[in-house]
């Protein structure tokens, strides 16, 4: 066989020359795309997977700053509004139902007493649930129990179910109980949860400053262990809410002596 360089002409060599590039370009691009295939086929499963199949408290990425912003607002909002209704329901109940919100208050206090009403503030913080125990707090006052009593009675049954809740949560991450898991996983919003794991104990302080339900927040934060040592001053930041309540709250005892004095002087 013989071998030897075959003479190839200028106008054939640029042709085989740019019929070799486009081969090589489609080749290349060909390649590109099947090797963009299997990334998509490789990364898509992963990162596209269905929200149920995640952890129940899989925290998501954190929000951005005008969104943060907006939340912090709302709640602010929230505080505004609660503590102006709660000024607008005590005017119109002192001046158009005085006498038998008091009566019906002293009734109810001496049918339950400070035992009772222990009870239903630990409940009320203890268990997630919407209602707020700030009218008890009002009747209590109303009642002719002494602002002091009311406000150390709700403060150390607020206290206590804060502690509790902590437990609880705990308790169902550790034996991992799945009722309770996912009832807590209904009850408990991206936003309390993200919280919780970014801030942890100051989360739960947070939590219990703004119109949070307290339950939510300490079950959450034993759930997602937050450190115990940290979390244990937290659910006093409730504190200062019970006593902003307890002191708007009118006693009927200065209303006594108010009637008492204008008899006096006549």
């Amino acid at each position: 066989m013989k071998y030897g360089l075959r003479h190839v002409e200028p106008g054939e060599s640029e042709e085989q020359t740019n019929n070799g590039v486009s081969s090589f370009r489609q080749d290349t691009s060909v390649g590109k795309h099947h090797h963009a295939h299997f990334k998509k086929e490789v990364v898509q499963p992963l990162t596209a997977r269905d929200p149920e199949d995640c952890a129940p408290f899989e925290v998501s990425q954190p929000p951005q700053d005008e969104e943060q912003a907006f939340s912090w607002r709302s709640l602010l909002v929230k505080i505004v509004v609660s503590v102006t209704f709660f000024l607008s329901m005590t005017f119109l109940l002192e001046h158009f139902a005085k006498d038998k919100v008091t009566e019906v208050s002293e009734k109810l206090m001496d049918c339950i007493g400070l035992p009772g009403l222990f009870t239903i503030i630990f409940l009320a913080d203890g268990l997630p649930q919407p209602f707020s125990y700030v009218p008890l707090i009002f009747m209590a006052v109303k009642g002719s129990v002494p602002k002091p009593m009311v406000f150390s009675t709700c403060a150390v049954a607020s206290y206590s179910a804060g502690l509790v809740g902590y437990c609880v949560g705990s308790s169902i991450k550790a034996r991992k109980i799945q009722c309770l898991e996912d009832f807590l996983k209904r009850n408990t919003g991206p936003a309390v949860v993200d919280m919780m794991t970014r801030k942890g104990a100051l989360g739960v302080a947070l939590a219990a400053l703004l119109p949070i339900p307290l339950a939510v927040a300490t079950w959450t934060a034993g759930y997602v262990g937050v450190d115990v040592r940290q979390f244990l001053p937290a659910p006093l930041c409730r504190i200062p809410k019970i006593a902003l309540f307890v002191i708007l709250s009118p006693s009927p005892d200065t209303a006594g002596a108010i009637i008492e004095n204008t008899v006096v002087d006549s």
